[in-house]
């Protein structure tokens, strides 16, 4: 279910903030005749951005591009709210939807999306805050499976969202948390945020959402052996789809009759399992007629068959049961090529659940046929896979208890800050009701003074004097109840707030648990082991315990794999944690180089597979121990090399025959001064652009690559912190040396 769910999210033009499936084409003209006449201000920043927001998803290189002028204009002119909206754009368009395209970078994407989270909320954009935390929400858990870092998120932007009154929005949350729910088997809670998102789809009139919405709650209800319901309401969706017309998103139409035809098939099974073989015949026909129109609408729409081709093959193996001579040849054929071009589609992905499913249906094919020679190379193909899908199905068990238990807690949290509210309503209630009685009291005290100077003509004057000192009175009591008054309103704004919740799931978690499980598993391997030895023998299994042997020795070596993972995660965390103190201490800077030119090597390598360079150091061992602040060097050495690597590699891609990227580090003492070089033989620093080289901001990599920090903290490092100089050399074409002279 959770699979097909966030499949179903994926085709969804809900993916992404208000992105259009097909690009507004006029929209986009009208912008563009905006944007030749605007100026390099704010409004040029809103007309990029409305740019991202009209051009579709699978324009990813517009989106990159409009997003990127946007980040470069707003920082240019100082606008933090587009500088923001800059980042959440180029986020969604890193994504893309994943259906048509590559997916970008999970760590670019929340590195964009955490520094749009952190501009909203200095900014105070509540709207923009909250559909930062929709992205988020559905980066964790669409990208990283991680279900209850995505449900945290998505808590966030849908309180905020309900606050501001924005119903479509709050549609696409209730969406995102059906899909949640569906991941730890919640039918009921599931099916109830479908249904809240349909009610405000309608009430917005959203065409393309409803139609959406009524195939999702059929695949709830056809995955729940609902079939008539599921039908029922795939049906109504197909008929909104089709009433669309041109209007009508590319995939509706096909979509909604591919999960019509799931449906027939189902019932099919059902009818030929019960030997009603005619009825379960025309079934599978109809689907059959349901998955070709669904895969020539997909050719002519230009969209994946991925699903299809599965759906085919199944169908036609299915009526080849069923079917005699050639009609039963014919659909053998086709389920054998129809599995084929699915498992060629499927084989570079790590959908393992789909590609077992591929080599069964042609193993059961080729039975058919007669070629069992075939169908048991595919059998065993289908084995591998399902054991690896099972692995993986193992680990969603455990993520599904894992969210049941994060879900329960939620309730739990959410009934207690109702109590906690309702206490604070009634005590309020209680206070205001008490200041009432009180100025009733005091009113009346003052209508019985009023009366009785009105009968006392004698008395006028002292009466005139108790009069004003009871308004003195009644005037401090209200002055009173006003005062208190505002504290109920500031009581009640607090505890709408709520207390906010840590954050769970570590990344820790998850290496221990293979750790865990492998031990279990190797502990009883060992019991049967032992019960094997202890046999007479001549009864003895050698083979047996050869096998079991085998099996510890894999588990070990897969227990010290996840105990190295758990480790690089645990010095990852640590290191990524550490702040500087700035106490300086004795520290080898031989050493210190050499490592951070190993770390920026490797770091690199990574991430770029092809990248290779040429490694030269050349130390003093006369440096020895120099006083400074360890981290902050390093860094600096760091940023260098890193640089380094980014200029020669940069140089390499050019394609400059016989060209050897070659970086050095050398450290020499002379007197009470030490220096460190860092030199490469990339393409150097043009001269107009070096005195501008330790500028904030300012940086020579492409838009996204670089913040222009670097070399201005690593300056600030040097001459303030340790009272040296950072110097730089440059032949452009030829090299570039970056020289620290630090005082011993």
């Amino acid at each position: 279910m959770k699979k097909i769910m966030l499949l179903l999210l994926l085709l969804s033009p809900l993916w992404a903030s208000a992105q259009p499936y097909v690009t507004n084409k006029k929209k986009v003209a009208e912008l563009h005749r905006q944007l030749k006449v605007s100026k390099p201000d704010s409004a040029r920043v809103n007309i990029y951005i409305k740019l991202c927001q009209n051009i579709e998803l699978r324009q990813r290189d517009s989106l990159l591009h409009y997003a990127s002028l946007a980040l470069t204009l707003s920082k240019k002119i100082g606008d933090k709210n587009g500088e923001g909206k800059g980042h959440l754009m180029y986020a969604i368009a890193l994504r893309g939807i994943g259906y048509y395209g590559e997916q970008g970078s999970i760590t670019d994407i929340l590195s964009h999306l955490e520094k749009a989270e952190k501009i909203f909320k200095t900014t105070g954009d509540e709207f923009q805050l909250a559909e930062t935390y929709r992205q988020i929400s559905r980066t964790h858990y669409v990208m990283k499976s991680d279900y209850i870092t995505g449900y945290k998120y998505n808590m966030q932007a849908l309180k905020i969202y309900e606050r501001l009154g924005k119903k479509r929005e709050m549609s696409y949350l209730y969406e995102d948390l059906s899909i949640l729910y569906s991941s730890a088997d919640e039918i009921k809670e599931q099916l109830y945020y479908l249904n809240k998102s349909l009610a405000l789809n309608i009430e917005l009139n959203d065409s393309t959402a409803i139609g959406d919405k009524k195939g999702y709650i059929g695949i709830c209800h056809k995955d729940n052996g609902r079939y008539e319901l599921a039908l029922q309401s795939m049906f109504e969706g197909l008929k909104i789809f089709e009433q669309m017309g041109s209007n009508s998103p590319d995939y509706g139409v096909p979509w909604i009759k591919g999960c019509i035809g799931e449906v027939y098939v189902l019932q099919a099974k059902e009818l030929i399992s019960k030997k009603n073989i005619e009825a379960g015949k025309s079934k599978l026909e109809s689907a059959l007629k349901l998955f070709i129109d669904r895969f020539d609408a997909e050719t002519a729409g230009k969209m994946s068959h991925r699903e299809t081709y599965l759906q085919l093959a199944e169908c036609h193996l299915l009526l080849s049961d069923v079917s005699a001579g050639k009609k039963r040849q014919h659909h053998i054929s086709e389920s054998l090529r129809y599995y084929t071009v699915s498992n060629k589609t499927l084989i570079n992905t790590d959908n393992d659940w789909m590609i077992s499913i591929s080599y069964l249906g042609l193993s059961k094919g080729y039975e058919a046929m007669g070629d069992y020679k075939s169908a048991y190379e595919n059998q065993k193909k289908y084995v591998l896979y399902r054991d690896k899908y099972e692995d993986q199905r193992k680990e969603s068990e455990l993520l599904k208890l894992k969210m049941q238990h994060a879900f329960a807690n939620e309730k739990e949290k959410v009934k207690a800050e109702q109590a906690k509210k309702d206490a604070e309503a009634k005590r309020a209630k209680t206070q205001q009701l008490s200041i009432i009685v009180a100025l009733g009291a005091i009113v009346l005290a003052v209508l019985v003074i009023v009366l009785i100077l009105f009968k006392n003509n004698k008395q006028k004057q002292k009466a005139n004097h108790l009069l004003q000192e009871e308004k003195e009175k009644v005037e401090a009591a209200l002055g009173e109840l006003k005062a208190t008054q505002q504290q109920l309103v500031q009581s009640e704004k607090m505890a709408s707030l709520g207390e906010l919740t840590a954050g769970i799931a570590h990344e820790i978690q998850n290496p221990l648990n293979f750790v865990n499980n492998f031990s279990e598993v190797s502990n009883e391997l060992i019991a049967e082991l032992v019960d094997e030895q202890q046999k007479p023998k001549d009864r003895q299994d050698e083979a047996l315990i050869a096998e079991i042997l085998t099996d510890i020795k894999q588990n070990l070596e897969k227990i010290n794999h996840h105990g190295k993972r758990a480790d690089a995660i645990v010095k990852g965390m640590l290191q990524h944690s550490r702040t500087s103190s700035g106490q300086k201490e004795p520290t080898d800077l031989n050493a210190l180089a050499d490592e951070y030119l190993r770390l920026a090597y490797h770091g690199l390598r990574a991430k770029d597979k092809s990248f290779n360079a040429e490694l030269a150091t050349d130390f003093d061992t006369s440096v020895g121990k120099v006083n400074v602040v360890a981290q902050d060097i390093g860094r600096v050495i760091l940023n260098l090399i890193t640089n380094a690597f980014h200029a020669v590699n940069e140089k390499k891609k050019s394609g400059i025959e016989g060209y050897k990227p070659t970086v050095s580090v050398t450290t020499k003492k002379s007197g009470k001064r030490v220096t460190i070089s860092v030199t490469d033989n990339g393409n150097g620093i043009p001269e107009a652009i070096r005195e501008k080289i330790f500028q904030p901001f300012f940086t020579t990599k492409p838009t996204g690559e670089g913040t222009g920090l670097g070399l201005s903290l690593s300056y600030d490092i040097i001459t303030k912190g340790h009272g040296g100089t950072i110097d730089i050399k440059s032949e452009p074409g030829q090299y570039t040396t970056f020289t620290i002279n630090l005082p011993t």
